[in-house]
This record gives structure tokens, C-alpha cells and sequence, in this order.
């Protein structure tokens, strides 16, 4: 540390991966530094997500740059993770750097203020109230569940239930079961419906989104994040929709060939095949270039491979007590909803103190109010998002 450099004491709300790089980070740079995370282990919405999650980008792009793991193989074979195998990456990454010390578990932030007399940041955790010169948000947005409210829904005698509060797929054994939403956890969801439950139906409001499996050639071979760059796709945008037509052909004659050629891959071609046909159905109102993507194609892999208990529906129109009337006026009996419908932002240890911080909080929520959608512009590098 040269004479210039000013030592401060900063308090990281959040320990996911967020808030672990921001912890070492700041420590190289001889800060002080305590992380506050209410749950009792590391690892963000990774440590409590259901048990058979995987990644969606593989260890070569999510992996820290100054940390490889313990499996320095996956260098020269990349694959996406689990959501546990992660997990055990983070801890390792807090055990290399020696991190867990400056770690407060089971220590939720009740309120976060500026008090101008003394131009501190003040943190309240439980009974205490800790004083910080920065502040570093990196809790994620992850928290608060968005779920839908459905017409007649006092009616239903089933259970509805956020996505968030699933946490193995035994829980759908024997069931109906219908899943809202259709993003890359929603197909999860739908597969893992159809695999272990009696009927599973998939409700989707308008387009699903553009549909991208997690290899290109299954069987782990080639993530297909690694081909999804900027360099590959954005050099010829200017074509619009055309472009999205070449690739998506091209794409077809390459699943054709490999699947004649290679005849282990044939169920997996096929599944891509029709990722692909399902893609250029709704080409004219969702492309690459108009919608998200959906780096998973597990609701391809369902309504294929269990096609005779797995099934696409509309919107939900109504509830009843035993059943889903759909907005095609279709009728089906289910034991369960499950919403896979995203989460409300939010930051309530912003909201307890001052009409300020309240403002500051809410204008937050929109990414693009904040520089880099890091710095707000009132407060400059005071308080931070990270992650």
C-alpha cells in the first residue's frame, strides 16, 4: 500500500459469488472489511436452490480468473456445473483466498443509512449498528418471489408454490403438475414434472424464449455458451431476421448430419432438431435478436421424450377446485402449480430509516439509473451493486 492510499472500512451485504470477489478485492487492496449474510453458509441462492440444478454457462466463463478450482481438468473439457458443484467451488475459492474470517453468518442487514454528522454509513444487524465509510450491495436480486395471482384462486385446493421453494424433484413423484413459466429454471421444472410426475403441463402465456440447449452436442461435448459470443453472432446482425434463418438452418444440416453419421447422438439431434423447429415457429414475433435466451432445452427434452403425459398448454385462465381452465377453454386436473415466474426487486434494509435511502432503493431497481448499473449518481462510489 503506497502513502496515497486510503485504508477504509467496508461493510458487503451478501456472500455469493458477488460478495466473495468484492471481499478479496478489497482485502489485496489492504481494506477492512466484514460480509454480512444471513444464511448460515456461503454461496447465494446457489446453496438453496433445488439439489439438481445445473449451471447454464460453463466453469470456463463462470470460474474466477485468479481461481481454478481443484479440477484443473475442466480447463481442457468444459462443462456446466451443478448448483451444488458450484457451491463447493465458491467455499474453495473463500478457503484459497482465506475469507471466511471477515464473514458474518446468520446476520441478517435490517437497515442501511448515511448519517451525515459523521459522514458514516451505518449498518443494523439484530442488536448491534456497525459504521462503514463504503458501502457494497451484493445480495443479488433473487429474494423476494414474484408469483402470479390467478382468477378464482381461493377456490383451488391444490398448492401454488414459487419455484424457490422447491428443493429436490421427488417432491412432484406421482403428481399433476403444472409449470408457469418457461425460462431456463421452468425447464427444469417441466422435465423433471414430466420424468417423475403422473402429468406435467407447461403454461405459457405468448413465446417461449429463444431456445439454446447446454451443449451443443450433448453428452457434455462443447458448452454451448462457448458459442454463443458476441464474435459469432453480432458481427452480422445487420441482417436481422435473415440472419437467425441462416443459423437456425444451419444448425439442422449439422443435427442431420451427426445424427447419421454418429448414431449415439440420434436422440440428442432429435431433441435439437425440434428445439430448432419450435424456434423457427415463432421466428416472425421472437428471434434471436427480440427475445431472451433460454440457454436450456429441457422443455424440448419433456414434450418430447414424455410427449404421452407432457403437454403444452396456454395462459391460465381460471382456478377451480381440482383444475386449471386454460385460456383456450382446455380443462385439466392438477395437484400442484408451480411458478417459474422470476422475482420482484427489491431492497428493504433501504426502506427502514430515511425518505432518502428510500428513494435510493427504489430507483436502484432499474439497473440503468445507476452508472455501469453499479454507481448511483447522488452517491458516487459510497455505495456500490455488485453482482
Amino acid at each position: 500500500m503506497n502513502d496515497k492510499h486510503v485504508q477504509l472500512d467496508v461493510g458487503i451485504i451478501g456472500c455469493g459469488s458477488s460478495g466473495l470477489v468484492t471481499l478479496k478485492e478489497l482485502l489485496v487492496e489492504g481494506h477492512r472489511c466484514t460480509v454480512f449474510e444471513k444464511s448460515n453458509s456461503l454461496g447465494g441462492l446457489f446453496a438453496r436452490a433445488y439439489e439438481e440444478g445445473i449451471l447454464v454457462s460453463s466453469h470456463l466463463l463462470t470460474m474466477f480468473s485468479d481461481f481454478v478450482g481443484k479440477d484443473e481438468k475442466i480447463l481442457h473439457k468444459p462443462r456446466m456445473l451443478s448448483f451444488m458443484e458450484y457451491v463447493q467451488y465458491l467455499n474453495d475459492y473463500a478457503d484459497y483466498f482465506h475469507l471466511k474470517d471477515f464473514i458474518r453468518f446468520e446476520t441478517e442487514v435490517k437497515s442501511v443509512w448515511k448519517d451525515y454528522s459523521s459522514h458514516k454509513w451505518k449498518i443494523s444487524v439484530n442488536d448491534e449498528i456497525f459504521s462503514f465509510d463504503r458501502i457494497a450491495i451484493c445480495c443479488g436480486i433473487y429474494e423476494n418471489t414474484n408469483i402470479p395471482s390467478f382468477h378464482n384462486q381461493h377456490l383451488f385446493q391444490g398448492q401454488i408454490q414459487h419455484l424457490k421453494t422447491i428443493k429436490s424433484y421427488e417432491n412432484f413423484h406421482k403428481k399433476k403438475i403444472c409449470i408457469v413459466g418457461s425460462g431456463e429454471s421452468g425447464s427444469d421444472m417441466i422435465l423433471a414434472a414430466a420424468k417423475y410426475g403422473e402429468k406435467a403441463f407447461l403454461s405459457i402465456r405468448k413465446d417461449h424464449g429463444f431456445l439454446i440447449p447446454r451443449y451443443i452436442y450433448g453428452n457434455q461435448d462443447e458448452p454451448a455458451d462457448l458459442d454463443t459470443t458476441r464474435v459469432h453472432h453480432s458481427i452480422p446482425r445487420a441482417w436481422g431476421v435473415l440472419h437467425t434463418y441462416i443459423d437456425m438452418m444451419n444448425s439442422l444440416i449439422k443435427s442431420y448430419f451427426k445424427s447419421i453419421c454418429f448414431n449415439q447422438f440420434r436422440e440428442h439431434s432429435f431433441i435439437r432438431r425440434k428445439g430448432i423447429f419450435m424456434n423457427l415457429k415463432q421466428i416472425s414475433t421472437s428471434h434471436m435478436w427480440s427475445t431472451f435466451g433460454t440457454k436450456n432445452s429441457g422443455l424440448v427434452e419433456a414434450l418430447v421424450k414424455y410427449k404421452d403425459k407432457c403437454f403444452r398448454k396456454a395462459a391460465i385462465k381460471e382456478l377451480k377446485q381440482n383444475s386449471i381452465i386454460f385460456s383456450d377453454n382446455s380443462e385439466e386436473y392438477v395437484d400442484e402449480i408451480i411458478c417459474c415466474t422470476g422475482f420482484q426487486i427489491s431492497f428493504p434494509f433501504l426502506e427502514q430509516k430515511h425518505y432518502e435511502m428510500e428513494r435510493l432503493g427504489n430507483e436502484a431497481k432499474i439497473c440503468h439509473n445507476l452508472y455501469k448499473h453499479c454507481f448511483h449518481p447522488d452517491f458516487g462510489d459510497e455505495i456500490v451493486w455488485i453482482g
